[in-house]
């Protein structure tokens, strides 16, 4: 029930985002698959990093890109960031 909570609002941002910048969705295929770059700040050493990737990946299929099963993502850092735990995506 917390992850569908969070999916939802989550999309909800998104979709807000989206339609402030006038940002099209994007349609990769197998041709043209689409990497995802990823930078996550945990809130403490504890944490997965790996754990968000599922979630990120869902939340944006429907409002940044049509169907995530293109989509490449890449980590490039894992860090502590205590005061401001996020996740930095770049396309």
């Amino acid at each position: 029930q917390k992850y569908r909570k969070y999916k939802t609002h989550t999309q909800w941002l998104f979709l807000k985002f989206k339609t402030q910048q006038n940002i099209q969705m994007l349609t990769p295929n197998f041709e043209n698959q689409l990497l995802m770059k990823i930078s996550v700040y945990l809130p403490d050493k504890r944490r997965d990093a790996h754990g968000c990737l599922k979630c990120l990946l869902d939340v944006m299929q429907g409002s940044i890109y049509d169907n995530d099963k293109w989509v490449v993502p890449q980590f490039n850092a894992f860090q502590v960031d205590a005061k401001n735990p996020r996740v930095e995506v770049e396309f």
